[in-house]
């Protein structure tokens, strides 16, 4: 912004001249840099402003600039003030938001059940909700929603629906969408979920129960159950596999014959997160009788009991657990 003024200069010559600007809606920061200059008998100061973030909305006003000899603007020059004008209408950004922002957060529990989140958000201005076509963005740190949509409010937003699976360990993660139009916009909205732990739910067991099917005519096949414990802190401990089958079973099983082993699965995704696999088949080789020609000793058909005993510890407080099985053998 140039300011001129003309006259005689010889007035200010060795003083000080404060340039006083009015800025009654606050368009522009508080630093303001003033640059004098005088240029063949005409004078006057370049004010170099630097506008403010405003909300939404239209500012409609004058500035007001003051030229004085003291700060308190007693005793002015010229004309002063001088009244500019302005007419502003602040615009949202052409981008896919929530509450004016293009990333927002929330916060859930850890939790067993699915937990649905709706969220209110506005399409770039001048596009209708029902324009634009969502996907879901996959980071590094992030997990896959249940489902995730988005509906049309009918009032220029919409809602974006999140359906989060249960057994989310706590942390944060950061879940990027994209939205495009058939025109070739794109925009994207990131939601940051914080999972945070839940006093009433300090481990979760998946499934609460197994049961593993196992037939006799495969022979001498492995099928695989298998336990996943989110633990959000703490730590875990697997001790075995206890079978409870009848007496009666028990007494028809040859002596060594074992059908039923349990592991931890090789791949941990995550650091508190465990897959306990049991391992069951309905044959097994034996070579009691006859070590020279062993041969398939198979369970009768029937349901067989079993757990699986594990121990987790949360500050220094260890807890006794089981989950309780069956293997199910059929002909």
């Amino acid at each position: 912004m140039v300011l001129e003024a003309e006259g005689d200069f010889s007035v200010v010559n060795g003083k000080t001249v404060y340039v006083i600007l009015e800025d009654p809606d606050s368009l522009f920061e508080s630093q303001v840099q003033a640059i004098p200059f005088y240029v063949n008998g005409r004078g006057g100061v370049m004010l170099s402003l630097k506008p403010k973030s405003k909300g939404i909305g239209t500012y409609r006003g004058f500035v007001s600039i003051y030229a004085c000899l003291d700060v308190s603007c007693s005793v002015r020059l010229g004309n002063t003030p001088v009244k500019i004008p302005y007419d502003v209408v602040v615009k949202r950004n052409v981008r896919f938001d929530v509450s004016d922002s293009a990333s927002t957060s929330l916060n859930v529990p850890f939790s067993d059940a699915p937990q649905v989140v709706k969220l209110t958000v506005k399409p770039a201005e001048g596009t209708a909700i029902s324009s634009w076509e969502m996907e879901q963005r996959y980071a590094s740190n992030t997990f896959r929603l249940t489902s995730s949509s988005l509906s049309d409010n009918g009032n220029g937003t919409g809602t974006l629906t999140l359906e989060i699976p249960p057994a989310v360990l706590p942390g944060t993660y950061r879940q990027p969408f994209l939205f495009r139009t058939q025109s070739g916009l794109i925009r994207e909205l990131v939601v940051d979920i914080q999972v945070t732990e839940n006093p009433g739910l300090p481990y979760l067991v998946t499934p609460t129960a197994l049961a593993i099917p196992a037939r006799i005519a495969n022979r001498d096949y492995w099928t695989i159950g298998r336990l996943t414990l989110a633990l959000p802190r703490g730590e875990f401990a697997l001790q075995g596999l206890e079978t409870l089958f009848t007496p009666e079973q028990q007494a028809a099983i040859p002596q060594g014959l074992k059908f039923l082993f349990v592991n931890l699965g090789p791949h941990q995704t995550e650091p508190n997160r465990f897959f306990i696999d049991v391992s069951a088949t309905a044959c097994r080789i034996d070579s009691t009788l006859n070590p020279v020609y062993p041969y398939n000793w198979c369970l009768p058909a029937g349901t067989y009991e079993f757990r699986v005993k594990y121990a987790i510890t949360i500050d220094g407080v260890t807890q006794q657990l089981y989950t309780n099985g069956q293997l199910i053998v059929e002909p």
